[in-house]
């Protein structure tokens, strides 16, 4: 017989990735905030975000894909990648995210002249969390207001030798029904 998890524990679940995701991509002095870049001509990997849609009617499904783009002259393999998707406000203040480290079986490879789709979509159903209220630290979940969002993805891929910062952002706006 299969167990279910109960519905109230799915949303705890959500918040606490939320909250974790926050505090590790998010939650950093401005000098620690990685740089993100649009496609520089000078780097081998860049990174494309993209949505389904620019704009969004309140309370719609928010999907964001992630794009590693390999300019360089050979391919290149990761054997580890940190990964996360943030959801700004206009004010730059996280109110959404997700991150994860995967754990590879096999390398992680961008082949040359190449775009290839990072391996998760993160569909944001446009809940937004204030991390800052001491007293909201159980991360509980608001509609976001109308207005334009940054949607920042940030990845950290290893190899032997090094370890990588990529990272890239796209706009999408929330108007009324």
């Amino acid at each position: 017989m299969k167990r279910k998890i109960p519905f109230a524990v799915g949303f705890v679940l959500i918040g606490v990735v939320s909250l974790v995701s926050y505090m590790a991509l998010g939650n950093m002095n401005s000098a620690d905030k990685p740089q993100v870049m649009s496609t520089p001509e000078n780097r081998t990997i860049t990174v494309r975000v993209e949505t389904d849609k620019a704009s969004y009617a309140i309370g719609e499904a928010v999907l964001i894909k992630a794009f590693f783009t390999n300019r360089g002259p050979t391919s290149i393999s990761f054997l580890g990648v940190d990964a996360g998707y943030m959801v700004l406000d206009s004010n730059g203040e996280v109110i959404n995210g997700v991150g994860a480290d995967y754990l590879l079986t096999k390398p992680y490879t961008l082949n040359t002249q190449n775009e290839t789709l990072f391996f998760d979509t993160y569909a944001w159903g446009q809940m937004a969390y204030d991390f800052r209220d001491p007293a909201n630290v159980t991360g509980t979940a608001r509609q976001a207001e109308l207005g334009t969002y940054t949607i920042r993805f940030i990845a950290y891929l290893s190899t032997q030798t090094e370890r990588l910062e990529f990272a890239g952002e796209t706009k999408v706006t929330i108007k009324g029904t």
